[in-house]
């Protein structure tokens, strides 16, 4: 059965959001930042590339999440995009560990700005906040990509409909 979407009722429109919003298949990243010497960090499909003049990327932060005010206060963040390889790492970085514990998993080295960055993340980048937005319970953060890594094998580890996939080539 289609679902179509109308305004008359927002809880009905907000459930079929949250059901097409499973059918976007996402990357799956950590976005990590640094402050007063603690790393914080979280798993998000939140990432988007705004531009390369400058290189800039855009991610969306609850402002309930532990790293929304130190992320505010430090003004640099990193995106280490997961590959498949990292998929034990998510639960621990959705929630299921807190604070240091979350770190302890994982290769983790220190970026520019003291930004947490996964050694052998697929990609890796460290950004300063350029700009931010407030919008819905979330910060949306634009950030200015001052270094990248990246690893020549992709394996993207994404999203999809509620669970983690992998990716395929289509010949």
């Amino acid at each position: 059965m289609n679902h179509i979407m109308t305004n008359d009722q927002p809880e009905k429109v907000a459930d079929d959001f949250k059901l097409a919003m499973r059918r976007l298949t996402a990357t799956v990243s950590i976005i990590t930042t640094s402050h007063e010497q603690m790393p914080f960090g979280m798993a998000v499909t939140a990432v988007c590339s705004l531009g390369v003049n400058p290189p800039s990327i855009l991610i969306s932060v609850a402002h309930t999440a532990s790293m929304h005010d130190p992320l505010m206060a430090s003004r640099k963040f990193g995106v280490n995009l997961l590959s498949h390889e990292h998929a034990e790492l998510v639960a621990p970085f959705s929630g299921k560990l807190k604070g240091l514990a979350r770190f302890e998993l994982g290769n983790w080295i220190e970026g520019p700005g003291r930004v947490p960055v996964l050694a052998d993340a697929q990609a890796s980048l460290v950004c300063d906040v350029a700009s931010t937005y407030e919008y819905s319970g979330h910060t949306v953060v634009i950030g200015t990509v001052i270094e990248s890594k990246i690893k020549e094998k992709v394996l993207p580890l994404l999203y999809e409909n509620g669970g983690l996939v992998r990716s395929a080539a289509i010949t």
